[in-house]
């Protein structure tokens, strides 16, 4: 009785249809990817906080910048296999016959990235000038990372998908915790913290991880059940596909996987290093992790939920996806507008307080460059699920290739270079939903409710006593 009117409680809070299964599915993954994002990223905040008083700033900035290199090479070399699984998993989880499309994907997936890092580790062993700052033979061990950390996302991907979501919670937050056990370790041995003592861990973890994630799946796989009649006519759908049916949405799926990569946390970071050094990028990124942890709970625990929601139903009628949908994107509106209040009146004061005119402009518009960039997380899974790949990729497409030719071209030399990219993805997002309203008339609430409002100002004040407390804690 209690866990039923919590339900209750949680569900009517955001205006949420209780009576649907799905959603149902939804705050079930929505709950255990909160707790994961949370334990994870609050372990890993904790261990960069330290880690920053402990290393040089440019260490820290070297360090920092070669994370975003790596993650956003993944995403650049992701070739659209992560966002098809949102259009194809459907078909590819309906019984054993229709899984084998899964298998072989999945094997094509491991020969191209093992592929692409033996073709990357042999361009960069040709063009150390690449590379300058990184020592000779820690290229190896990234590039294992690579591999592991490209492989690991693909398959938690298959994952999420499968509302796997208690098991990659146990299986991250252990990993996170070894990682960090790991990382002081070598500096209790070795009485220093140096770039391999930051990487060489993670090759370990990466790839206990990733074995761990497969596990699972392989675990999940003996659930599917075998071939039904019921299923037959889905199976030939999938099976009358041709060749250059995949190769089309793959190529589209592609699209919108590195327009996404362009704009994301990752990017700016190179951007900003490229443009203000690495002593200052350290600085940038200090005061930047708690907000990428917001994005990373964003991300992962609305985004991807929402698209194995999508992916579930797409077949039932069009009435089901266009109610799930909106029940879905009103909530994570009102969730946004929460964390907009929280963060302009707690994180920027004090990013104002403790940064020069110039290091603020660029940490705020880095802000709002990616809470712009997670506002149609709903839609974009909606556009994959519903097939409508192309139309999203030619949104996209525009929009990236409008940011390359800025970046390219313009010279960056003041504190507001990231202001374009703002003004471009705030277009983009308009385009998105508007084209989402025409063809599949959602419409969204986009005006904040009462109980949001109160909540921002509520957790705004909770955030001040706290402060306030440690402060008084400090100074005596």
């Amino acid at each position: 009785m209690h866990k039923k009117s919590l339900f209750k409680k949680i569900t009517h809070f955001f205006d949420l249809d209780q009576t649907s299964a799905m959603i149902k599915k939804f705050l079930y993954a929505l709950t255990w990817n909160s707790i994961n994002i949370f334990a994870y990223k609050t372990i890993l905040l904790i261990h960069q906080i330290v880690l920053f008083y402990f290393i040089p700033q440019e260490l820290y900035g070297v360090s920092g910048t070669l994370f975003a290199a790596l993650y956003l090479l993944i995403g650049c070399t992701g070739l659209g296999f992560e966002y098809s699984l949102f259009t194809f998993f459907a078909s590819y989880s309906q019984n054993r016959s229709t899984l084998k499309g899964l298998y072989y994907q999945s094997l094509f997936k491991i020969l191209i990235t093992v592929s692409m890092a033996v073709g990357i580790y042999a361009y960069i062993s040709t063009h150390p000038t690449l590379v300058s700052n990184v020592p000779t033979n820690l290229l190896p061990y990234l590039m294992i990372i690579f591999i592991a950390e490209s492989l690991r996302k693909y398959f938690e991907t298959i994952a999420q998908l499968a509302f796997l979501n208690k098991q990659i919670t146990y299986i991250q937050v252990s990993m996170i915790i070894t990682y960090v056990i790991l990382v002081w370790a070598a500096y209790v041995v070795i009485g220093a913290i140096t770039l391999q003592a930051i990487f060489i861990p993670m090759v370990i973890v990466s790839l206990g991880e990733t074995c761990w994630t497969l596990r699972e799946l392989c675990a999940w796989t003996e659930t599917i059940p075998t071939d039904t009649s019921s299923s037959e006519s889905d199976d030939d759908d999938i099976s009358k596909k041709n060749g250059a049916f995949f190769i089309k949405e793959y190529l589209y799926n592609y699209i919108n996987q590195l327009s996404k990569n362009l704009f994301s946390p990752n990017f700016l970071m190179l951007l900003i290093a490229w443009t203000i050094g690495m002593k200052e990028t350290g600085i940038v990124r200090y005061f930047t992790n708690i907000i990428t942890l917001l994005y990373m709970l964003f991300g992962r625990a609305i985004g991807v939920p929402s698209g194995a929601i999508f992916s579930t139903i797409k077949k039932r009628d069009s009435f089901e996806t266009k109610k799930t949908f909106l029940s879905i994107t009103n909530t994570y509106i009102q969730l946004l507008y929460v964390v907009a209040i929280v963060i302009t009146t707690t994180v920027v004061p004090i990013i104002i307080r403790q940064t020069n005119s110039a290091i603020t402009n660029i940490i705020l518009l880095f802000i709002i460059s990616g809470f712009i960039e997670y506002i149609t997380i709903t839609y974009e899974k909606l556009y994959l699920v519903q097939g409508a790949a192309r139309q999203l990729a030619r949104i996209n497409g525009m929009s990236a290739a409008i940011c390359f030719l800025y970046v390219t071209s313009i010279p960056m030399h003041n504190s507001l270079f990231l202001l374009p990219i703002c003004c471009i993805r705030t277009t983009t997002m308009y385009a998105i939903a508007m084209q989402a309203s025409n063809q599949w008339h959602v419409s969204p609430r986009i005006t904040p409710l009462k109980r949001s409002l109160f909540v921002g100002v509520f957790l705004s004040l909770c955030a001040y006593l706290i402060i306030w407390i440690a402060t008084n804690l400090l100074c005596h």
